[in-house]
């Protein structure tokens, strides 16, 4: 159950997707006081209003059994929230019957909605009624339009939840659908007992393996299984945590394309391959790979009726790949969080083909929804008909919660306090036929002894008037540094650069604040240099360390590193010789007693050390 999270955001510098219609897309903050710092929640829209239910109010999981998935940050809480008139309505599921408490301050569970009924199954959690944590059994059907007028005028929410219990809704982290009257249950896993990274012996994990398909019959009291049928797939549908997003199909179907999630059988990876699903089956594509955007995350699906084409856009999450801001594509198989835009298009051949299309700035999606703007002409499944929209620019939806972290990897040195649930949300507006005001090619930075060469492009520019540059010890917080002019209206590429002569010591968080001569203004990807001696080519963190620590480069490694632990009598305690492709390797402490250590690398026989203390 690694579920490993983040955030930061703002508008991102967007590259204009080609196809028989043009559309960009832009994502802005916008700000909803009362707004719950929340992630992998369920999530329903109903009459311009959003209902939110379940998920965790801390950031990424710890890994030690006693404080992962701790009850105290279960979101015991429904949350009904008014996006454009900014209002927040809460309402407690304590109230409820334990069988529905319980289960409905899980998190990952799997849910869709339809009309004004919500349906959420399964979901992992803490029962008290059992004493340990629990794939729940259950499936919940939600009246929508009484649930939101309940919890608005602050009356009883009981009458408002019904519930099925079958072993078929036993699953988490997988995702939930209804095709006409078809649901499916599409992998996922069930997991029961208490969180261990070390496997056991305090739980039991089984992938579902399977597409479960059932229909409903519902009297509007009584709700019971009218058909039931499943698909087995322990290769394909061995996955969870993923997306799966609704598509239009070459053919003009509706359905949904299941997109990467974790873990492959034989390698702890994400896959890369795709699979279509419908109400009838599914059919692996093995013939493409998506490189960016893993781990579920925020995502919007835009269709092109004249061009035959199927966008797929998600917002950032984690992900085995993606581009530094040298515009290089880098392979990280601890599977990062990452800001990546990506767009995958489907043309009307069946072809797939992915791109980067921009970059949060910072890391946000994982485990974050979108609320689609219903106001837009939407097929049944919630894709957009691009060519029934008639403005240049429209609301496309909300990017709302998540996790934010001040890293990258955060994983194995996660203590609680490197991450956190997010209340942050961001409009995502879809710009049709229409040039972004500045088309980014990259941002970078370059040490130079103790000055930080700073250093972008753009593609084309309009209205620009200015750069600002920003810069962080944290990541978090930023303050302006410097301004350079841009170029007002060009197209042409053009070249700036701005030095930072006095970088704070340590590490150095930079990004770009593009301003237009309206002084609306959009951000770039966030940079990171560290400062120190240049004989220094690599940090050690956290020190001291407890369990794990971690080893990262100045620049990614493609090389044998020779790795030595040496304490402080000089006794060689660790020795290994690895072939690394990557900018960090992760070590065990775990079994090193406290006290001072030094730890020495070499490459290409070139010798550096530091000393680090194991608590």
């Amino acid at each position: 159950m690694k579920n490993r999270l983040l955030i930061l955001c703002a508008l991102f510098f967007a590259t204009a997707t080609k196809a028989q219609t043009d559309f960009s897309i832009l994502v802005q903050p916008y700000t909803i006081p009362g707004f719950p710092g929340l992630h992998s929640y369920a999530a329903a829209a109903y009459n311009g209003k959003w209902v939110l239910i379940g998920g965790r109010t801390e950031g990424l999981h710890q890994r030690q059994p006693t404080t992962a998935f701790l009850s105290a940050n279960n979101n015991t809480n429904i949350y009904v929230v008014d996006p454009v008139s900014k209002n927040v309505w809460t309402a407690s599921v304590n109230s409820l019957p334990d069988s529905f408490n319980e289960q409905l301050q899980s998190s990952n569970m799997l849910f869709c909605y339809e009309g004004d009924k919500l349906y959420i199954a399964g979901g992992y959690g803490y029962s008290a009624t059992i004493g340990n944590h629990k794939t729940f059994t259950n499936l919940v059907v939600v009246d929508l339009p009484g649930l939101i007028n309940a919890v608005i005028n602050n009356v009883s929410i009981n009458s408002f939840f019904r519930q099925l219990t079958d072993n078929i809704f036993a699953v988490t982290g997988g995702q939930m659908a209804k095709q006409g009257d078809m649901f499916l249950l599409v992998g996922g896993q069930q997991f029961d007992g208490r969180y261990n990274p070390n496997n056991g012996p305090s739980f039991t994990q089984v992938y579902s393996n399977q597409i479960r398909k059932f229909k409903l019959a519902d009297n509007g009291t009584a709700l019971s299984i009218s058909y039931q049928n499943t698909i087995t797939d322990a290769n394909e549908l061995h996955r969870r945590d993923y997306n799966m997003v609704p598509q239009v199909f070459p053919d003009r179907r509706l359905g949904y394309t299941a997109f990467s999630g974790v873990f492959q059988n034989a390698v702890n990876l994400p896959f890369l391959n795709t699979v279509d699903i419908d109400s009838f089956g599914y059919s692996p594509n093995n013939s493409f790979n998506q490189l960016l955007n893993h781990y579920h995350s925020g995502k919007i699906a835009v269709y092109d009726s004249v061009a035959n084409a199927m966008h797929s856009i998600f917002f950032g999450g984690m992900a085995q790949y993606y581009y530094n801001a040298g515009g290089n594509l880098v392979q990280d198989n601890e599977v990062p969080f990452v800001s990546t835009i990506g767009k995958v298009t489907r043309a009307a051949n069946g072809t797939m083909s992915e791109m980067k299309i921009g970059d949060l700035t910072g890391f946000i999606g994982t485990g974050a929804e979108v609320f689609i703007n219903h106001a837009l002409p939407l097929y049944s499944n919630e894709v957009i008909k691009l060519n029934a929209i008639s403005q240049d620019t429209v609301l496309a939806g909300y990017l709302a919660g998540g996790i934010s972290s001040i890293a990258p990897n955060i994983f194995f040195v996660n203590t609680g306090t490197q991450s956190a649930a997010s209340n942050n949300i961001y409009k995502i507006l879809l710009v049709k036929n229409s040039v972004i005001p500045v088309q980014l090619v990259y941002f970078r930075g370059v040490k130079q002894k103790n000055i930080v060469l700073l250093e972008w492009k753009t593609a084309t520019e309009q209205n620009n008037n200015r750069f600002e540059i920003e810069r962080s010890t944290d990541g978090i917080i930023f303050s302006v540094i410097g301004s350079i002019p841009g170029s007002g209206n060009s197209d042409l590429e053009k070249v700036y650069s701005y030095k930072d002569i006095s970088p704070a010591p340590g590490l150095n968080y930079y990004r770009l604040k593009q301003i237009n001569l309206d002084e609306t203004h959009s951000y770039s990807s966030v940079i990171l240099i560290r400062i120190g001696s240049t004989e220094k080519q690599f940090l050690i963190y956290p020190n001291p360390v407890n369990e794990k620590l971690i080893v990262e480069f100045d620049k990614i490694i493609s090389d044998n590193v020779r790795i030595r632990i040496i304490d402080i009598n000089g006794r060689e305690l660790f020795s290994q010789s690895k072939q690394v492709l990557s900018r960090q390797i992760n070590l065990n402490t775990a079994g090193l007693s406290s006290g001072s250590y030094f730890i020495e690398i070499v490459i290409n026989g070139k010798t550096y050390a530091d000393k680090f203390i194991k608590k």
